[in-house]
């Protein structure tokens, strides 16, 4: 035999369930909003305490999200990199293209292989105004017509 269930008791029981959840979710949500600067320097502290933990979570993540991860970064750098190119001019100085796609950042003195792997410090340089009378646009031919001109091609051509 199949034990009766009375559905008004039920559907009650149902609905006792939300509004708590839902009372749970709106005072969390309170909470964290008053005390967001506490959170966060307590998030802090424990990540100073317990290097290791944090190390591992984050190495965790990064493996689970990977595409994510590249999808974000390169959002993130097409953006930046569209900042960049408006400072320098939004043209090639050389030919005077303004095609984004072929449009490249040059170094005036032939330095370019010790920074290649840091351009995000590059980006972050000519945002700030640091250095960028160092750089200049180039479209991807006068960028390599320079670098034949200058033998900074180091013997591949």
């Amino acid at each position: 035999m199949t034990p009766q269930v009375c559905l008004k008791a039920l559907n009650m029981a149902k609905s006792i369930v939300y509004l708590s959840m839902n009372r749970t979710k709106e005072y969390y949500k309170k909470y964290y909003a008053e005390h967001k600067e506490k959170r966060r320097q307590d998030s802090k502290n424990y990540r100073l305490r317990h290097p290791e933990r944090n190390s591992i979570s984050c190495r965790k993540w990064r493996n689970n999200h990977m595409k994510q991860r590249r999808n974000y970064e390169c959002i993130y750098f097409g953006k930046i990199r569209k900042k960049v190119i408006e400072i320098l001019g939004n043209k090639c100085v050389r030919c005077g293209i303004n095609d984004i796609r072929v449009l490249q950042i040059d170094h005036i003195k032939p330095c370019g292989s010790k920074n290649r792997k840091n351009l995000h410090l590059i980006y972050k340089e000519i945002l700030q105004n640091l250095n960028q009378k160092e750089y200049q646009l180039l479209c991807s031919n006068c960028n390599w017509i320079k670098k034949f001109e200058n033998n900074e091609n180091r013997g591949k051509l």
